[in-house]
């Protein structure tokens, strides 16, 4: 299964690149390939920093805000959220906890992903809108630019980021579970980015 749709929010399984941020604020490279079952509800694979290799990881999804899933990993524990552009969160081990920030590389394709070139045009448009993604912005990727579903699914996955509206993303951000006088600082230091915000918020203390 190389998708899965919980809490109104789209996981795709794939390869991730991105960074952890310690306590002692070092930053260490982090590459990661998670599978997300949507049968099961479990998040499986391995990560990788430059101080301990390649590990394997394991954790499911969580129902308490404001995280949506919870990875172990050696004794690290991950908790994390999908946001537009792709995994944030906080760890925690022994030695101290952190932050952590991935973004997609590579999707990990379905049977209907390895087999795309026998797909017609709508069977291609039904195949992404059975992933969770909006119906228009799937036709315009496919009928209107012509991109093929691998090139359609990684846009639409990594949409560009998007500034938002104060307002909306308090809203937003309180629905998560961040605390209302952390948001409203977080918002008036992001400049309406949210990603910025959940940087913030998930440093705070």
């Amino acid at each position: 299964m190389n998708e899965l749709n919980y809490d109104n929010k789209h996981f795709v399984s794939g390869t991730y690149k991105g960074f952890a941020v310690t306590h002692e604020k070092a930053t260490l490279p982090l590459h990661a390939t998670l599978h997300f079952d949507a049968d099961s509800g479990t998040v499986s694979g391995e990560m990788e920093d430059t101080d301990s290799g390649s590990i394997d990881v394991a954790g499911t999804f969580n129902h308490s805000a404001p995280y949506d899933f919870k990875i172990t990993r050696a004794g690290t524990t991950y908790n994390g959220f999908r946001q537009e552009d792709g995994l944030i969160g906080r760890y925690k081990c022994e030695a101290g906890k952190g932050t952590f920030k991935l973004k997609p590389q590579t999707i990990l394709g379905s049977t209907k992903l390895s087999s795309s070139k026998e797909m017609s045009q709508e069977d291609v448009i039904q195949e992404l809108i059975g992933m969770g993604f909006k119906e228009e912005d799937v036709r315009e990727a496919i009928i209107v630019r012509g991109l093929s579903l691998a090139e359609a699914t990684e846009e639409l996955v990594n949409p560009d980021a998007e500034k938002v509206a104060p307002s909306v993303l308090i809203e937003r951000l309180k629905g998560m579970g961040f605390p209302e006088d952390k948001v409203l600082r977080a918002v008036d230091a992001c400049e309406g980015k949210e990603d910025t915000a959940l940087s913030i918020l998930l440093g705070d203390g």
